[in-house]
């Protein structure tokens, strides 16, 4: 017996719904698969470092800016800690004086990329293009990287995974992440009660919509050593892994 219309068309839209549900699914898992801060495709990522030691490291990502470079410098000198800042090569363009100065006062320097784009592509050539022109606005502003390199808003796909592994890069992300607050003692204290042994910590300060970061540096430099904790370098960090 041939089926009515109606039920053709209820079968049409079911069908229709349920491929609707596993585009939304699969959309769902490939935003969390690029944004998984411990995964890339077939490259290590280092989000934490294996190590009983009690080192955990400062990152800073975006600028430089010619404020936002003078007041972290200042504070770390004052506390007496080697960081890593992960710059942009397009503000390293507009204000090579500022990466300078974070290279000549002891810190380590990586790749931020150039444009701060989101890299989701499958193609390796545009981002190796990207990572090489930073390196070279790096270099014509006198600073040497550390190879290593952090994706804008921590995001990656095939491409840019491909472009890392061709550049002799480490991927490096974070496992302590900003909170969301305007009291800057709040922002201290709850990264400092989150880090462990190998935590790797990323903080905006560069730009002046960060005050909140920028006022908080201090503060959280005291907490965390209160808590019997050396602040590092991400270099430093990872040379002082555990694992074999």
């Amino acid at each position: 017996m041939a089926r009515s219309p109606t039920a053709n068309n209820r079968r049409w839209v079911r069908g229709g719904l349920i491929g609707l549900l596993v585009i939304a699914l699969l959309l769902i898992a490939f935003r969390e698969l690029v944004r998984a801060r411990c995964f890339a495709f077939g490259i290590p990522v280092v989000c934490k470092v294996e190590t009983e030691r009690p080192l955990v490291a400062l990152t800073f990502d975006d600028g430089p800016t010619p404020s936002g470079t003078d007041y972290v410098l200042r504070v770390l000198e004052e506390k007496d800690v080697r960081a890593t800042f992960f710059l942009i090569g397009g503000m390293v363009d507009r204000n090579p004086q500022a990466a300078r100065a974070i290279f000549e006062a002891g810190h380590e320097i990586g790749n931020h990329s150039y444009y701060h784009d989101r890299m989701i592509g499958v193609r390796k050539r545009p981002y190796i293009d990207e990572l090489l022109r930073t390196e070279a606005s790096l270099r014509a502003a006198g600073v040497e990287t550390a190879n290593v390199f952090r994706p804008p808003y921590g995001v990656k796909f095939l491409g840019l995974a491909g472009a890392v592994h061709a550049s002799s890069m480490t991927m490096v992300t974070w496992d302590i992440e900003e909170p969301v607050t305007d009291d800057p003692e709040e922002y201290a204290a709850m990264i400092a009660e989150a880090v462990e042994p190998g935590s790797i910590i990323l903080v905006h300060p560069m730009y002046g919509a960060n005050e909140v970061a920028r006022e908080a540096l201090p503060i959280l430099i005291d907490r965390v050593r209160a808590r019997g904790f050396e602040l590092v370098s991400a270099g430093d960090l990872m040379a002082a892994t555990s694992r074999p």
